[in-house]
């Protein structure tokens, strides 16, 4: 996929889920929070944590558990959450 097409496709998104166990880095990550998108990744997926602020720039949980990522959603979908995620994420507003 071209960037422009990643672009226009993270623009349509309200919120990224990252499933990946292992991560080395996750650039998706950067490139969704670049588009004011808040993510959902793994707490244990190697530098992710690190990447998403430890979970000030998003939400992290453990991905293995499909109950923590049903939460995670549950909490993005509060505005409040959403929007304090999103400004930390990209220093907007």
């Amino acid at each position: 996929m071209n960037h422009d097409s990643l672009s226009a496709l993270l623009d349509e998104m309200s919120c990224l889920i990252h499933p990946s166990v292992e991560e080395t880095f996750g650039n998706i990550l950067l490139e969704a929070m670049s588009r004011c998108v808040p993510c959902i990744s793994g707490k244990d997926a190697e530098a992710v944590p690190d990447v998403l602020g430890q979970g000030k720039n998003s939400i992290i949980c453990d991905i293995m558990d499909a109950g923590a990522i049903y939460e995670a959603m549950l909490q993005m979908n509060n505005d409040d959450v959403y929007e304090r995620i999103q400004r930390d994420a990209t220093g907007m507003l």
